[in-house]
Order: C-alpha cells, then sequence, then structure tokens
C-alpha cells in the first residue's frame, strides 16, 4: 500500500521534532494496533535496511524509535507480539548509517530492550544485541563528546541489566 509507505516515512521524519514528537508516536502507535500493524512493522524494517535512507539519517532513527517503542517500549502495542527476530536484523543493518544520534537511539533501544526482556531473550537474539552494542561501542569515538558520553552510559547500563539477569 504505497499510502502506508508515505505515511510512515512521513512520521519517521516528524518525530525528530520536539513539538511533534508525541504526536507522531501516538499516530504510529494507532496504526500499529490496527491489522495493518504488521504492514507498519515490516515497512519501518524496509527503511532501515534500503541503503539509500542511510543518507536521511533521521528517518533511519525515526524508524529506530518507533520499532523498540512499540515493541518493548512503555507502551507497547501488544497485539505486535514482540517480533524482535524480525526487528534485530534491521537494527544491525541500521548500524550502517553512522550518525551519533542514530547509534544513540540504538544503544537506547538495546537498553530497553534487556532490562524489559533480558532474561527472556534466545542466544540468537542475544547475538544481535551484542553485534550492535560492540559497533556502537567501537565506533562512538568518531562523535561529539556529548553524543559519546550517551552512548557509552546506556550501553553500560545495558550491560549490567544483561549481567544481572543472566544465570
Amino acid at each position: 500500500c504505497e499510502s502506508l509507505d508515505f505515511f510512515v516515512l512521513a512520521l519517521c521524519q516528524t518525530v525528530n521534532m520536539e513539538r511533534f514528537c508525541a504526536s507522531s508516536w501516538d499516530l504510529l502507535r494507532k496504526l500499529l494496533g490496527t491489522h495493518m500493524g504488521f504492514a507498519g512493522v515490516e515497512k519501518l524494517c524496509a527503511l532501515l535496511s534500503d541503503s539509500s535512507n542511510y543518507k536521511s539519517p533521521r528517518v533511519i532513527r525515526g524508524s529506530v524509535f518507533f520499532l523498540s517503542m512499540a515493541l518493548w517500549g512503555s507502551k507497547a502495542v501488544l497485539s505486535l507480539q514482540r517480533s524482535f527476530v524480525t526487528v534485530l536484523p534491521s537494527f544491525v543493518k541500521a548500524l550502517n548509517c553512522n550518525v551519533g544520534f542514530v547509534f544513540f537511539e540504538l544503544a537506547l533501544s538495546m537498553n530497553r530492550l534487556v532490562k524489559k526482556y533480558g532474561s527472556e531473550l534466545q542466544e540468537n537474539l542475544w547475538a544481535y544485541v551484542i553485534t550492535i552494542l560492540e559497533v556502537v561501542s567501537r565506533q562512538m569515538s568518531g562523535f561529539e563528546r556529548e553524543v559519546q558520553c550517551g552512548i557509552s552510559e546506556k550501553v553500560n547500563n545495558t550491560l549490567t541489566s544483561a549481567a544481572r539477569q543472566l544465570p
């Protein structure tokens, strides 16, 4: 559905604007809670996987934000049934968009995921989480100091949460 493509793309951009963030999330959350929810998740994953979007880091950041909030955020869309295996490979592809605020969003998303569902994650999903944290940690030195500190804090918090939850 072409109109879905444009709608999701527009929301991925507007969620990055402070005055539209809450309303963008509210609109997309409502969409994901309908019969079009899985199509919306697929579109968001496709945006992360499409290398032409790496020139539009706000689209990538918006996609990461929406997916993580919808699947494991505080107001998750329950009908999506935690499709982690669908989403995490797309998050790994988003690492190709080497931009500080995208990496921060990825680190924040991994922190949320591990805090909420770390004890339930299977080994194959942990591999994605560790890959994301490793790449983010390795490449953050090229970002502004403030971004580096934010990423470092989220990675450390994630690893601390993981250590507490694993046997």
